[in-house]
């Protein structure tokens, strides 16, 4: 309709994002809270991004700020009422999404109605 008015973008206000490398989808415990959530944001639907657990790997595809306070380790998966926290080294995370080695993507409430005895998941 001509309302819009294109215009061609200074070489010099361009940015360069490199591929995804397979060591940039491994998720660390030692980032902060913000640092994390902004990770696997990154990395949300494909491919995302990973931490490993004794059995395997576990996917994080969608996690949340949380304000709460968790005792534990660093890396427990701990139900906490309804909700599934990763503890961080200088916080925690709400976790909303994950998916476990060769199984589908499920929710946090899914994980939680599928582990009764709610011990905590140790991830590294």
């Amino acid at each position: 309709n001509g309302r819009i008015t294109p215009e061609l973008q200074a070489e010099s206000n361009a940015s360069y994002c490199h591929y995804i490398k397979k060591e940039d989808l491994k998720l660390s415990l030692d980032e902060d809270v913000d640092t994390f959530i902004n990770h696997v944001r990154y990395l949300s639907c494909v491919p995302g991004g990973y931490l490993s657990f004794n059995d395997g790997i576990v996917k994080i595809y969608e996690v949340d700020k949380c304000d709460e306070e968790i005792e534990g380790q660093v890396g427990q998966l701990i139900i906490r009422g309804k909700k599934l926290l990763l503890k961080l080294k200088n916080g925690v995370v709400y976790v909303k999404s994950l998916q476990f080695s060769g199984k589908k993507i499920i929710s946090d409430s899914d994980y939680i109605n599928g582990n009764k005895n709610r011990e905590p998941l140790m991830l590294l």
